[in-house]
Formats: structure tokens, C-alpha cells, sequence
């Protein structure tokens, strides 16, 4: 035998030998117990994001994909300030790609923005202000561990670039 044919043979063992108890323990540890893909619904507190402070937002994935997911968000805001309380209302539509803990996600929405009326130095109550405006999200998600709770983070592009970051759990 020649010494190049038994330097194949020993490497292809070694790959047998190292590669199908690999193959074995995968079998055993199902992964939807570990990144559950069944979960459909989410809620989550964002702090920054396209609220511009803080919002509470649902989230539904609609498709049973196990790479790429399309969900939909809702999301809502109230804070006041001394001259007025502001709410904004938030939609976005956005995909997550990934397979493990690890996400990417992308997507686009519309921030709406309710300030009640701005009192100037007067004291004069001014008209309610509404401000619609597009926003553009991307970012990456992590599943914690066991996958009921995850964290995002992301970079949202309207009227200048904006971080968020948020806290949530699957259900």
C-alpha cells in the first residue's frame, strides 16, 4: 500500500470516528427546546428605539420559516414634559434571519407623534401638534437562555440616527 493512500484512510476514520458522535448527540438534544420556534407572540420594553424614550410593544411572527421570520410590531409611548404630554404610536414591519440565539433583523415603520398642545411663555395654549414620520430599523437579537426571554438591540434612521435597546419574553 502505497504511504499516501493509508495517510487518506487514517484521516478519513479520524473524521468518521470525531464527526458521528457529533451527529448522534444532535439527534438527542431536540432544538426546539432550546430555540423554540413555536412561539409566536412577544412583548417588550424598548428603551431609546422609535419611540425616541421608551415604548411597550407587542410583537406577532406570522410563517413557520425556521431561517427567516416576517413579524409585525405595535408599540406605544406617553411622557410629559413641562410644557406638554407627547404619545407616540409606533407600527413596523420586519423580518428576523437566523437559526441560533443569534438574529439579525431589518425592517421599516411609522412613528406617529401626538403632542396635546405646547403652552409658550404666555401661558396661551397652542394647537395639538401630530407628527408622521418613517423609520427604518436594523439590529440584533439575542435569545437568553432556554429562549423565553430575549434582548434587542438596534439602530433606527428617521430623522437622525437613534439606538435602542430592549427587554422582552416570548409567549
Amino acid at each position: 500500500m502505497k504511504p499516501h493512500a493509508a495517510i487518506i484512510r487514517l484521516v478519513g476514520a479520524l473524521v468518521v470516528y470525531f464527526v458521528q458522535p457529533l451527529t448522534i448527540i444532535a439527534q438527542k438534544l431536540p432544538t426546539d427546546t432550546i430555540y423554540p420556534n413555536h412561539w409566536k407572540n412577544a412583548i417588550f420594553l424598548e428603551i431609546g428605539g422609535n419611540a425616541a424614550r421608551y415604548s411597550v410593544n407587542y410583537q406577532r411572527t406570522f410563517g413557520n420559516s425556521t431561517k427567516v421570520k416576517f413579524n409585525g410590531r405595535i408599540g406605544a409611548s406617553y411622557w410629559k414634559t413641562d410644557l406638554s404630554p407627547y404619545t407616540a404610536l409606533i407600527a413596523e414591519a420586519f423580518i428576523i434571519s437566523g437559526v441560533t440565539r443569534n438574529k439579525f433583523e431589518a425592517g421599516v415603520g411609522i412613528h406617529y407623534g401626538i403632542g396635546s398642545g405646547f403652552n409658550d411663555a404666555s401661558g396661551v395654549r397652542l394647537p395639538a401638534r401630530y407628527q408622521t414620520h418613517p423609520t427604518f430599523r436594523i439590529g440584533y437579537r439575542r435569545d437568553m437562555r432556554r429562549a423565553t426571554f430575549f434582548n434587542v438591540s438596534g439602530l433606527i434612521i428617521w430623522k437622525v440616527p437613534w439606538a435602542g435597546f430592549g427587554l422582552g419574553k416570548y409567549f
